[in-house]
């Protein structure tokens, strides 16, 4: 499995990229052997038999004239979705310090604040197909008897930073589902809008057991909040890739330097040697100077 994975955006180095293309199908190699002794129960199966299932009612909700149809059809997506990613769907209204925001589903911590949230980003009817993206549509209003959605100037790439992520007692994890995109989106990475992003079309489309098993793994209930005391799979591929991105770079500023000590000896040897320069009648400290500036540039 080697990154980019068509379906799968690292967008802004949620994961370091040489992480995902060197390592990570290593370190995920003890979850993909589980899942291969689950068979069909295992979430990878699972979610390439929803395949047939997805695109019919993605192209039912694409058609679909009102609001109330397509938030309808994006929800059937969503309970099959989450259901086989291994998340429970309860709706509610979540309120927040800065106001109240509807959910499908909204885990806790043993504190009692939200740790993961769940909601939809809806396709609007005035919107064109070829422009919408998750972060650019707009969640529903709360506390309306209708579906009607928040003002134009509030979409979810705002209300993330501005009303989720900025509350009191924030959750950490912030998943949104369109037609189109299922987006993994974590806290402390939004300030640079790092995330991860899942296009659903392609994914199912291409029905690729690879793209299956990175999905699952990336996105499920078990590698984003096991079970209290355990590790989660995500946080532990994040210690990886640091660890990973801290020993390339010490590898990479030891490999520099040798390289420049390589290209400066040459210089010397070439000018004494080939060009019977008498080079250290110079000024010594001019000719580093010099030789130093110009390695760098070569490097």
């Amino acid at each position: 499995m080697t990154f980019p994975l068509t379906g799968i955006e690292n967008a802004n180095d949620f994961y370091s990229q040489h992480y995902l293309d060197e390592v990570l199908d290593n370190d995920l190699k003890d979850l993909f052997t589980r899942w291969a002794e689950e068979g069909s129960a295992a979430p990878p199966v699972r979610l390439r038999q929803m395949a047939g299932d997805y695109l019919k009612l993605r192209d039912q909700l694409l058609k679909a004239r009102t609001l109330e149809d397509r938030i309808g059809l994006l929800r059937d997506i969503a309970e099959r979705l989450f259901g086989v990613l291994g998340y429970a769907l309860q709706p509610e209204t979540l309120s927040l310090e800065d106001g109240e925001l509807p959910v499908l589903a909204c885990y806790r911590g043993s504190d009692g604040h939200p740790a993961l949230v769940i909601a939809l980003a809806p396709f609007a009817p005035d919107e064109d197909a070829e422009e919408w993206s998750a972060l650019g549509s707009r969640p529903l209003q709360a506390g309306s008897s209708e579906l009607v959605l928040m003002p134009e100037d509030s979409d979810w790439e705002t209300v993330a930073s501005k009303l989720v992520f900025a509350d009191t007692h924030p959750p950490r994890w912030l998943l949104l589902l369109g037609h189109d995109e299922l987006l993994v989106i974590e806290r402390a990475k939004w300030s640079r809008k790092a995330l991860l992003r899942f296009d659903l079309p392609e994914i199912f489309g291409l029905r690729d057991d690879k793209l299956f098993r990175a999905a699952a793994a990336l996105a499920s209930h078990e590698s984003i909040l096991p079970a209290e005391g355990a590790t989660a799979l995500l946080d532990t591929l994040d210690g990886n890739s640091h660890k990973h991105a801290y020993g390339v770079s010490t590898d990479l500023k030891y490999a520099l330097r040798e390289a420049i000590e390589l290209i400066g000896n040459e210089a010397i040897r070439h000018k004494r040697e080939v060009s019977k320069e008498k080079v250290f009648d110079r000024n010594d400290l001019d000719l580093a100077a010099q030789l130093s500036e110009e390695c760098l540039v070569f490097m």
